[in-house]
């Protein structure tokens, strides 16, 4: 059918005011209608339905539903189109059926393939999760007796070399057998590091720390990579008064795995640490930790591989290439960002900026305590921002540039010395200065001074200082640092601590693991008492004839596991002792179990000596308090 001029602009009109469309485009579907109510084309229906597709909107729509219905009953109630309301009815139903009814069916069908997505997706992961569990267990069981003989490996080696027998050729291949197992350590600590980041279960735990104490261990942990290497090793760190809130133990793995890639690759030259603040407010500071070098460098296809794992550049030199992708993986857990430029032969720069909460608690002012700095230094980065916050807290600060000043200084002392007396000279001067400090610590009125040694640069046999730093004394030291006084009344606690008489009991199916658990504690703790258990039923026979101060229980054990072996000793007496798991699976899994199952704490093997003795020392100050 034909629709008459005046009809057709009237409909061109309501479309252009309904959809707020130019009078040109509301003519081209006046066109379409047309072409459509004469059988010549579909592009009104092709339109319309790219329309709403596009719009995707249920009012736009109803827009179109509501336009064409008053179309219909617009052209219905001419009279001149009277003889073709038949032709209308069956055009308006095509209408229908083309644009609603169509896009109805589809919209079911998408439902139900979507249903059946939804279905597939939901098997996949469940294969997917059974997949992973299968790779935890697998790499759990391998890593735990891998990590059980390196305990005993580290264990002996470290025994060996505390009684200092060998010399000559033996302790080379000792310090050789030593430098191997850390290797080995490494790479097993990496195989499950990529585990847990895979089956989401690397765990971050929060806590405020000093970014300076934090620097202080990288370094320390530093110096054994250093050794054998024609390297210069400079940190500069920017002065941060303030604790922050985060992981201090993930950001010493993202700071060393990468100071220690800088070492592999530079052969000589310089390995630099930089810890820039960027921007700070009230509540954050924003850090850049840089680490640059002037080593072998990347090409940019290595670059651009260079956090993938595995990636591997250089067959010569040791690792499997699995520390960067751990450190960029890291990195974004903490919400840091990590970037890298390199040249080849030039060197790397790797940079780790990330966003931290700063304490909010200021540090207390300080009543009558002053500091006596001397320094022959040209310059010590950061001391200056140092003095200035001292002062600011109450600090009273005496400064010396010349020895001779100095040493007049401490040797005219009557009334009252300074509680803390930091030296900063040349490698010669601090043995020099050493003897002095030996005199002055004869006198009575330095009994309450602590001696501290800042920048020595590299490990000087020093006897007298009570602290020394190779780079420089954080700043958490001025506000806890014990006089010679309080230093001698924790010697003494130390030494009751030493004397205590301790029982212990230890399970493990492991002879050697016991063994080396053994000689650790007498060696530190010669008077107590330490039964060892083979196994858990042995371990229940022991414990029902026998009071125990701590117990140490293994997890994985033939015949009762540590889990078991703990709920049969809860039945036994009514008090359980602080009793700890000692494990090599160390998942985010096993610390939730072993907190669950009612167990005080959990040592990871290979044992971290310093933790134990912690754990050890815990029970003695309860027991010494009760």
């Amino acid at each position: 059918m034909k629709l008459h001029e005046k009809d057709k602009q009237q409909i061109i009109k309501n479309v252009a005011g309904r959809f707020n469309m130019k009078i040109a485009k509301a003519r081209m579907m006046g066109d379409y209608l047309e072409k459509a109510l004469l059988g010549e084309t579909d592009e009104l229906f092709y339109t319309i339905k790219y329309s709403m597709y596009f719009q995707n909107n249920t009012k736009y729509s109803m827009d179109v539903l509501k336009c064409m219905l008053e179309t219909f009953s617009f052209l219905l109630s001419k009279e001149e189109y009277t003889s073709d309301r038949e032709e209308l009815k069956a055009f308006f139903y095509l209408f229908f059926e083309m644009i609603f009814i169509q896009r109805c069916r589809y919209a079911k069908m998408a439902e139900e393939r979507e249903s059946i997505v939804h279905t597939i997706l939901q098997r996949v992961s469940e294969r997917l999760n059974q997949t992973l569990e299968t790779q935890q267990l697998m790499i759990s069981g391998i890593s735990h007796d891998m990590r059980t003989s390196l305990n005993a490996i580290i264990g002996y080696i470290t025994l060996i070399k505390e009684k200092n027998i060998l010399k000559g050729e033996d302790r080379t291949f000792l310090d050789k057998a030593e430098n191997a197992s850390s290797v080995l350590k490494n790479l097993v600590t990496s195989i499950l590091d990529i585990t847990k980041i895979d089956a989401g279960q690397m765990e971050i735990k929060e806590k405020f720390f000093w970014i300076d104490q934090m620097i202080l261990k990288c370094i320390d942990n530093l110096t054994i990579r250093l050794k054998n290497k024609n390297v210069v090793f400079k940190a500069e760190v920017d002065f941060f008064p303030k604790k922050v809130l985060g992981d201090a133990q993930r950001f010493i793995e993202i700071i060393m795995n990468l100071l220690s890639n800088a070492i592999k690759y530079t052969d000589h030259g310089f390995v630099h640490l930089k810890v820039r603040k960027i921007q700070e407010s009230e509540e954050s500071v924003e850090i850049r930790f840089e680490i640059e070098d002037s080593g072998m460098g990347m090409t940019a296809e290595e670059l651009k591989n260079m956090f993938a794992p595995f990636s591997r550049f250089r067959t010569d030199r040791e690792g499997v290439g699995l520390g960067l992708h751990i450190v960029h993986k890291l990195a974004q857990k903490l919400g840091g960002n990590l970037t890298a430029k390199s040249k080849v032969g030039e060197g790397s720069t790797f940079s780790f900026t990330v966003t931290l909460q700063k304490e909010s608690n200021e540090p207390g002012k300080i009543e009558k305590r002053t500091i006596c700095f001397f320094t022959d230094q040209k310059e010590i980065y950061g001391f200056d921002r140092k003095i200035h916050f001292l002062k600011e807290h109450g600090y009273k600060i005496i400064t010396f540039n010349s020895p001779e000043k100095f040493i007049t200084y401490l040797l005219t002392q009557k009334d009252k010395a300074p509680d803390i007396i930091s030296i900063a000279t040349s490698h010669n001067d601090y043995i020099k200065f050493d003897a002095l400090i030996n005199y002055l610590k004869t006198l009575e009125i330095f009994d309450k001074t602590t001696f501290v040694a800042e920048e020595t640069g590299q490990k000087v046999s020093l006897e007298h200082f009570d602290k020394i730093y190779h780079y420089f004394a954080p700043i958490s030291i001025y506000f806890k640092s014990p006089t010679v006084l309080e230093s001698k009344k924790i010697m003494e606690k130390t030494d009751i601590k030493k004397r205590t008489n301790l029982h212990i009991l230890a399970v493990d199916d492991m002879e050697t693991n016991l063994e080396i658990l053994k000689m650790f504690i007498a060696k530190k703790y010669p008077f107590t008492t330490i039964d060892l258990a083979s196994g858990g039923y042995e371990a229940i026979g022991m414990y029902k004839s026998k009071t125990y101060d701590i117990v140490f229980i293994d997890l994985k054990m033939p015949g009762l596991n540590g889990f078991e072996v703990l709920k049969k000793l809860k039945t036994i007496h009514g008090h359980l002792p602080p009793t700890y798991a000692l494990t090599a699976d160390i998942y985010k899994s096993t610390y939730d179990e072993v907190a669950q199952a009612g167990f005080s704490g959990l040592l990871e093997k290979p044992l971290q000596l310093d933790i134990l003795f912690e754990t050890i020392e815990r029970v003695i100050d309860e027991k010494n308090n009760q």
